[in-house]
């Protein structure tokens, strides 16, 4: 129930062998069915790593309950885990690519630094076998020629202007009014330039106010009594947010209004009660929910075979391998050799991650162009909503 690393983190569906670099499959539960070949390939010893080992360790349990939730629905998978040695020398990551079992996998997941990375997409721009990079941070251009991998994480910048199309499609006719404050760090000006730029050429009308004096008489000036108010701070911050609430509050009885704000929200747990009252809507690539059932059975899961909870971050690792593994595994079992072809339109329900897999040209790999907007219900229900 506790595997451990220094062990050889051996369950019932793969062994993780950090010293020995034979890999030892999953035996098939039916001989017959094709089996979804997986690799993974981590520096999981290295505590120099550009991500931490204790994280990539989460990630790795998290991979195997989905493995565990796949096998328990009939789908056939080997695994194969390698520890890839010291982030800074490739040597041993090369020579694991050089055996057999690597060159007959159906996906590839692995690879921290930016040279391990550039190592994986070579290999799969050689052999064909499908990578995914799991983490961000990549240099421009990475995935460019490299026709079969897979750009897991996206840079919130490269997704403003799907955000702001979806922002501009759901809140025409609120009275939308940008605060920014006197000393604050303004540090959400790109995403409200671009959302500016959107609602322009969209002819959607909008206000600004810039704080000088008096946020609550200065809020009065531009409020409808007849329509509701969208309030955008240009801070993500927690003490902005709550200025700028507390200007709401104050405000006259019957005028109505609601928030629109940052992925750095979520993790005001100490403002939630705020967020519901204020029918607040985030945006963010990552999202975990865990009133919901599925996540709270995963979480069941994970204290069961593990002897801990999983580990509060932002976003949690243990889910980033749970989402990966169920979307891959499923999409390759049922798409087979054409996965590539349709995975723009596979669709798979993950816990954390939104996932739309994309082309962005027609010589590169595919990019997670998904995003989530997130609503703070006042009913204290929290809706969540992909796009892509």
């Amino acid at each position: 129930k506790n595997p451990s690393l220094s062990e050889g983190l051996k369950t019932g569906m793969t062994s993780f062998i950090p010293q020995n670099m034979e890999p030892r499959p999953v035996s098939p539960i039916n001989p017959i069915a094709k089996a979804v070949r997986v690799g993974i390939l981590f520096p999981f010893l290295d505590n120099k790593a550009t991500v931490q080992k204790e994280k990539l360790v989460e990630f790795y349990e998290g991979f195997l309950l989905a493995v565990q939730d796949m096998k328990s629905s009939g789908v056939n998978i080997e695994v194969y885990t390698f520890d890839s040695g010291l982030e800074k020398d490739i040597k041993r990551l090369v020579s694991i690519l050089g055996t057999s079992e690597m060159a007959n996998l159906d996906v590839l997941i692995g690879g921290t630094s930016q040279e391990q990375i550039d190592i994986l997409t070579d290999f799969s721009n050689q052999t064909g076998v499908r990578y995914v990079i799991p983490f961000g941070g990549l240099k421009q251009n990475t995935i460019q020629g490299k026709r079969r991998v897979y750009q897991y994480v996206s840079s919130l910048s490269s997704l403003f202007n799907p955000i702001a199309k979806t922002f501009a499609q759901k809140f025409r006719g609120n009275n939308i009014i940008f605060v920014e404050e006197m000393g604050s760090d303004n540090n959400k000006k790109g995403f409200v330039s671009e959302l500016k730029k959107e609602l322009t050429s969209n002819g959607i009308a909008y206000k600004e106010l810039r704080e000088s004096v008096s946020l609550n008489d200065e809020l009065k000036a531009v409020v409808s009594s007849s329509t509701n108010n969208i309030i955008i701070p240009t801070s993500a911050s927690s003490a902005s947010l709550q200025r700028r609430v507390k200007a709401m509050d104050n405000s006259e009885d019957g005028v109505r209004f609601s928030l629109f704000g940052y992925p750095e929200w979520q993790t005001y747990h100490n403002l939630y009660n705020t967020l519901h009252k204020y029918d607040a809507t985030i945006y963010s690539t990552f999202y975990l929910n865990e009133g919901e059932q599925k996540v709270q059975s995963v979480m069941s899961q994970y204290r069961k075979w593990y002897n801990k909870s999983v580990a509060w971050s932002f976003p949690r690792y243990a889910f980033l391998g749970y989402d990966m593994g169920v979307f891959f595994i499923s999409g390759i079992n049922k798409e087979g050799a054409d996965f590539d072809a349709r995975v723009s339109s596979l669709r798979v329900p993950t816990l954390q991650s939104a996932m739309y897999f994309n082309r962005p040209k027609s010589d590169s790999g595919y990019v997670n162009t998904g995003f989530y907007f997130v609503r703070f219900k006042t009913n204290s229900s929290v809706e969540k909503t992909e796009y892509k």
